[in-house]
């Protein structure tokens, strides 16, 4: 159990409820609950049960581990406890890396409120550790992750830590292929509409496109990262290119629209990670335009 600090803030803001006479408050999160994150959720993920054991009671944390390889994010799940009929325990998450000379150079930490439900039952937590980007090379001796168990006893509150972890992390990009002269259909780069029967379309533009590279479905990798896997990708990566995009369709029927699309390279490959005592595979994608055009009726 940790004290609590309660601020002028927070005290204005108990009275004016109070003084506003709420019949029924609005449903609040679990205790330490954090909102859902789409990104994270389309990360690459796998789950870790851990437990402890301190001063005659033992906390469980079910923990979901997540990484595209550059992020990483430690979930609490779920939680449980030994029961004692106290409810004020803390179930605290971490993330802690370690160098060669193991100095601590990782040490992100959440905290719980003072309200973890010791009875021996599961209960829904949601507490999230973001790294928005790991220092690869400074947790090259030691990562570890987990959750740190404050038992709410009478007297002194014993605790303990659950975790997972590892002799430090890797990250290896494996498995290219590559397609080229393939067309991305996802990108119009220019396009025109048929309003009549029999029209025809001209398209005489220049418009500048981008090449992109994916983890997972819908992660854009940025900075180092992005910069790590396009020297991997390509030893002459083509961040973006002016298209001088020229094609006329056939006659059209009303309503048929006639596209131009970028042609280029399509490449697929996996980032293995290893470390915090997981393995994932993060599976990513990228096109890297070249120039040419595809034109269509659509």
């Amino acid at each position: 159990m940790k004290c609590i600090r309660i601020t002028v803030a927070t005290l204005s803001a108990l009275l004016v409820g109070a003084v506003a006479g709420i019949s029924a408050a609005p449903a609040q999160a679990a205790p330490g609950s954090a909102r859902p994150d789409a990104a994270v959720a389309a990360m690459p993920s796998t789950t870790r049960t851990v437990s402890c054991t301190a001063g005659g009671m033992t906390g469980e944390a079910r923990l979901s581990l997540s990484t595209d390889g550059n992020r990483w994010v430690t979930t609490v799940d779920s939680y449980r406890i030994t029961d004692n009929g106290r409810s004020k325990g803390n179930v605290d998450a971490w993330v802690l890396g370690r160098n060669l000379v193991g100095q601590v150079t990782l040490d992100e930490r959440t905290d719980s409120r003072d309200a973890m439900i010791q009875d021996g039952a599961w209960h829904s937590l949601g507490t999230t550790v973001d790294v928005s980007a790991l220092p690869w090379g400074s947790i090259s001796q030691y990562s570890g992750t987990g959750v740190t168990f404050i038992f709410d006893k009478s007297g002194s509150d014993p605790r303990c830590d659950a975790s997972t972890s590892s002799r430090g992390t890797t990250r290896t990009f494996q498995g290219l292929t590559e397609e080229q002269h393939a067309t991305d259909r996802s990108h119009e780069l220019v396009s025109c509409l048929a309003e009549t029967n029999g029209q025809v379309c001209s398209i005489a533009q220049t418009t500048a496109t981008s090449s992109t590279v994916t983890i997972g479905a819908s992660i854009n990798p940025t900075g180092g990262y992005l910069e790590w896997l396009t020297g991997n990708i390509s030893q002459s990566w083509t961040a973006s290119r002016s298209i001088d995009v020229r094609c006329t369709s056939p006659e059209l029927s009303a309503g048929q629209r006639f596209v131009a699309y970028p042609l280029g390279t399509r490449t697929t490959f996996t980032v293995h990670f290893s470390g915090f005592g997981v393995q994932i595979a993060a599976p990513g994608s990228s096109f890297e335009v070249d120039g040419g055009i595809a034109c269509a009726v659509v």
